[in-house]
C-alpha cells in the first residue's frame, strides 16, 4: 500500500481540531436567571424534554427540561415571537408580551408532525421542513420503521424525488433528481462517512439504516453547506450517537427486524447513560440476507447478492441548558456480493473506523452567541475479493474533516452563521483496478449564511469559497497525471413567505448558484473498470462544474390536509458524464470522461387528504427529465416518473396502508444504456404502537410486491441481468425506553 507523505500543515490542522474539542470540554456554561418560562405539552398535556425553544430577534434559545419547561435570562421588555420546534412534531408560533420586572409564563401545545418535521440538514441551526427554503424530507420515527430497508438506499427509495442505484442488494445508493455519484453527499451526522460509494456502481453505503434516529433529506443544489459534492442533494443519517441533551437515568431503544424474499434478518440497539451532566452511550448493530428471490421463473434467486453487516462503539458527552461537548468512536465492517461480475463470485468486504468529535456552546454574551464545532477522522478500507479468495483490488480512503459554526447575535432583523470547513484526503489503490494513482486531496472553504425574518415572510442568502487540490503520485502508475487546483464559488438567495394568516400555507422560492469540481476519479481514472462496465479514461483537464438553479415549493399543512409541490429547474455548465466512444476493450465499453452543457427539470409533490377522522387519502409522484442542451440527447441513468396512491387507517395507535405504485417506462436513453418498460406494484403495511410508562413499543408488518411483479429498475447496472426483488414480507419490532 503506498501513502503520501503527510506535511506539518496538516498536523498542525489535526492539533486544531483537538484543541478546539478540548475548548468546548474544559468551557464552562453559563447561569441562567429566568424572566421568561416557556412550557410545552403534548396535545394530551404531557411534558415534552428536548424541544427547542427560540425567542426571534434575540438569538436566545432555550431547550425544555424534563418537565417540559425552557428557561431564559432577563427579557427586555418588548412582544417577541416566540419559535418551538422538535423533530416528529409541527413547529409551534405564538406571540408573547414582557413587561419590565414581571415574570411571563406561556403553555405551547404541540402536535404530531405528518410528512414537515424539524431538519438539521437543511440550514446551520434546524428548520421545520414546512418552513424551508429548500425542499426537505425527514424519515423519522414510526414512518422510519414502516419504511426501513437493508441498505440506505433501500430505506428511501419510496421518498419524493429520490430512487436507488444498484448493482445488486448490498451496494445500493440515493439517487437525487436524477443525479448520483460525487453529486450527492452521503453524511453521517453532519460529516461525510469516508467511503467510496460515489466511486463505483458496486461499492456500497456502509451505513446501517436501522441505527438512524431519523434520515434527512435535501433535494437540490447543497454547496453552500456542504461543498462540491452536494450539487444534487444531501442525505444525513442522523443518530444521538453524541448526546447534545442532559441525560438522565438509563435511555435506549432496540430494532429487530426480518424479511422473506432474501431471508433478511438484523438487530440494532443503544442505550445511554447519565447524570444530566455527564452521558455515555453504547450502540451495535447486526444484519443479514441471503440471495434475493425474483418472480423470474428462469432466474429464481440472483446468484451472490447475499449482504452481511455489523457495527458497534461507544460515546461520552458533556451535557448542559447552553450547550455540549463529546467524542464518539464506531467501527462498522461488512461484506456483500456483485452479482454477474467476474464469473458472478466477487465478494466487497468494506470496513471503517470513525472517531467523532462535536460541540456546541449556546447564549454567549458577545457579538458571537453560539459557536458549533464538529470533526471527524475516517479509515476506509475495502478489498475486491474473487471466488477463489484471492484479493483483486484493495482499497484505502482516509480523510480528516472539520467544520466551526459561529453564530452572531441579531442585528435588528438579521441572523446568521459563518463558518470554516476542511478536509485532508489520502487515497490509494492496488490491484487489477486500481484505476488512479495514490491521491492526496486537500480542501478549505468559508461560507455565510444569514436570514431576515419578518412575520408573515423571511428571506436567506449566502455564499461559500472553496478551493480544492489534487496532488497526484504519477510515478506509482508511470504516467504523467498533473496536479489540479480548483477555487469555485457558490451561492443561494431564498424566500419564504406566509400566504394566510394562520401560517399554514407557504410559499419557498430558492436561486442557486451552485460549483463542482471534477472527482478523483474522472480526473485520472485509467483502465478496466467491470464495476461500472467500463473501461474508464479520466481527463485531467476537466473543467468545474456551474449550476444554476431555482426551487418553487407551495406548501399547505391543516388538521385534515398536508400537502406540497415542488416544481424545480437545474441548468448545469460543464456537467462530466461518461462518453460511450464505441469501442472495446478488454471486453469493456470504453468511455471518456467529458464534460458538456445539462438541464434537468421535474416536479415532486405529495398529499394527505382526510375522508373521514380515522381515513386518510395518500397522493404523490415525481418525474426528472435530463438532457444535454446542445441537441437534447438523454442525460445517462435518468429514471422514469413515478406516481403512488394509497389508503392509509388510523386510530388508537393502529395503522394500516395499502399503495398502489405505478412506474413508467424509460425509452429516453443515453448511448448502449437499454430502455426499460413501466410496471405497477402493490404494497401494504400495518404497525401497532403500546405504550406503557415510559416505553414504547411498535410493532410493524410490511408486504413488499404483493402481486409479486417482474420489474426492472431503470437505475439498476444489472437490469438487463436479472429483475428486482419478487414479493417479501417483513416484519420489524422497535423498541424505545
Amino acid at each position: 500500500m503506498i501513502h503520501s507523505f503527510r506535511p506539518q500543515s496538516r498536523i498542525l490542522s489535526r492539533i486544531a481540531v483537538v484543541v478546539c474539542f478540548l475548548l468546548f470540554v474544559t468551557a464552562s456554561p453559563l447561569l441562567a436567571a429566568s424572566v421568561v418560562e416557556i412550557t410545552v405539552t403534548d396535545t394530551e398535556g404531557g411534558a415534552i424534554p428536548g424541544a427547542v425553544v427560540s425567542l426571534l430577534g434575540t438569538g436566545h434559545e432555550a431547550v425544555t427540561d424534563g418537565e417540559g419547561v425552557a428557561r431564559f435570562d432577563a427579557v427586555a421588555a418588548g412582544s417577541y415571537e416566540v419559535v418551538v420546534r422538535l423533530p416528529g412534531f409541527l413547529s409551534n408560533r405564538s406571540d408573547i408580551a414582557v413587561t419590565e420586572g414581571t415574570p411571563v409564563r406561556v403553555s405551547v401545545s404541540l402536535s404530531e408532525a405528518l410528512h414537515f418535521s424539524e431538519s438539521v440538514t437543511v440550514t446551520p441551526t434546524g428548520r421545520d421542513t414546512f418552513e424551508s427554503y429548500q425542499p426537505a424530507t425527514v424519515l423519522g420515527g414510526e414512518d422510519l420503521q414502516q419504511r426501513l430497508g437493508a441498505t440506505l438506499g433501500a430505506t428511501l427509495a419510496s421518498e419524493p424525488g429520490v430512487n436507488v442505484r444498484s448493482f445488486g442488494a448490498g451496494n445500493q445508493r440515493p439517487v437525487i433528481r436524477g443525479l448520483d455519484n460525487d453529486r450527492v453527499l452521503i453524511l453521517e451526522n453532519g460529516t461525510r462517512t469516508g467511503d467510496l460509494s460515489s466511486q463505483s456502481a458496486d461499492h456500497g453505503v456502509n451505513l446501517d439504516p436501522a441505527t438512524a434516529g431519523s434520515i434527512e433529506v435535501v433535494r437540490g443544489p447543497a454547496t453552500l453547506l456542504y461543498g462540491s459534492s452536494a450539487i444534487g442533494g444531501v442525505v444525513n443519517l442522523v443518530s444521538e450517537e453524541i448526546t447534545t441533551k442532559p441525560v438522565n437515568d438509563v435511555h435506549g431503544s432496540m430494532t429487530v427486524q426480518g424479511a422473506t424474499a432474501d431471508e433478511n434478518g438484523g438487530i440494532a440497539g443503544d442505550v445511554s447513560v447519565g447524570n444530566g451532566r455527564l452521558a455515555v452511550r453504547f450502540n451495535g448493530s447486526a444484519q443479514r440476507t441471503s440471495d434475493y428471490e425474483t418472480p423470474d421463473e428462469n432466474l429464481e434467486t440472483v446468484p451472490n447478492s447475499f449482504s452481511r453487516s455489523k457495527s458497534g462503539g461507544g460515546a461520552f458527552s458533556f451535557t448542559g441548558q447552553d450547550g455540549f461537548a463529546g467524542a464518539s468512536y464506531q467501527y462498522v465492517t461488512s461484506r456483500y456480493g456483485v452479482p454477474f461480475v467476474e464469473e458472478g463470485e466477487t465478494t466487497l468486504n468494506p470496513r471503517r473506523h470513525r472517531l467523532d468529535f462535536r460541540g456546541e456552546r449556546r447564549n454567549l454574551d458577545s457579538f458571537i452567541e453560539g459557536v458549533k464545532f464538529q470533526g471527524a477522522f475516517r479509515d476506509y478500507q475495502h478489498d475486491e475479493i474473487e471466488g477463489s479468495g484471492e484479493i483483486a483490488t484493495s482499497f484505502e480512503n482516509q480523510t480528516w474533516e472539520g467544520q466551526i459554526f459561529l453564530h452572531h447575535r441579531p442585528a435588528g432583523r438579521l441572523q446568521g452563521t459563518f463558518g470554516v470547513w476542511l478536509l485532508d484526503r489520502d487515497y490509494s489503490s492496488a490491484g487489477e483496478e486500481a484505476l488512479a494513482p495514490p491521491t492526496t486531496q486537500r480542501s478549505l472553504a468559508g461560507f455565510v449564511y444569514e436570514e431576515l425574518s419578518f412575520h408573515h415572510a423571511s428571506l436567506q442568502f449566502g455564499a461559500r469559497l472553496d478551493h480544492t487540490s489534487f496532488d497526484p503520485e504519477g510515478a506509482a502508475v508511470d504516467r504523467d497525471v498533473p496536479q489540479r487546483d480548483f477555487t469555485e464559488f457558490s451561492g443561494s438567495v431564498g424566500v419564504l413567505g406566509y400566504l394566510r394568516e394562520e401560517h399554514d400555507l407557504t410559499l419557498a422560492v430558492n436561486l442557486a448558484r451552485a460549483a463542482r469540481n471534477p472527482s478523483l476519479e474522472e480526473l485520472y481514472n485509467l483502465g478496466p473498470h467491470a464495476g461500472n462496465f467500463a473501461f474508464e479514461i479520466g481527463d485531467a483537464t476537466l473543467p468545474t462544474e456551474v449550476g444554476y438553479g431555482v426551487d418553487l415549493s407551495l406548501r399547505y399543512r391543516g388538521s385534515r390536509f398536508v400537502a406540497e409541490g415542488t416544481g424545480f429547474l437545474n441548468r448545469i455548465d460543464n456537467f462530466i458524464f461518461p462518453f460511450q466512444t464505441g469501442e472495446i476493450e478488454d471486453d469493456l465499453a470504453v468511455v471518456n470522461f467529458i464534460s458538456a452543457d445539462s438541464e434537468l427539470k421535474g416536479f415532486e409533490a405529495h398529499v394527505d387528504a382526510g375522508l373521514t377522522p380515522d381515513v386518510w387519502l395518500i397522493f404523490g409522484g415525481d418525474t426528472v427529465r435530463g438532457e444535454l442542451r446542445d441537441g437534447g440527447d438523454a442525460l445517462p441513468r435518468i429514471p422514469p416518473y413515478r406516481v403512488w396512491t394509497g389508503l392509509r387507517y388510523e386510530k388508537n395507535g393502529f395503522h394500516l396502508e395499502g399503495e398502489v405504485k405505478n412506474v413508467g417506462e424509460q425509452t429516453r436513453v443515453y448511448g448502449a444504456e437499454t430502455p426499460t418498460d413501466g410496471y405497477t406494484v402493490l404494497n401494504f403495511h400495518g404497525s401497532y404502537q403500546l405504550t406503557t410508562g415510559k416505553t414504547v413499543h411498535t410493532f410493524t408488518v410490511r408486504l413488499d410486491n404483493a402481486s409479486d411483479e417482474l420489474y426492472r429498475n431503470h437505475l439498476s447496472y444489472i437490469k438487463d441481468l436479472t429483475p428486482e426483488i419478487g414479493r417479501s414480507l417483513k416484519a420489524v419490532y422497535g423498541l424505545r425506553f
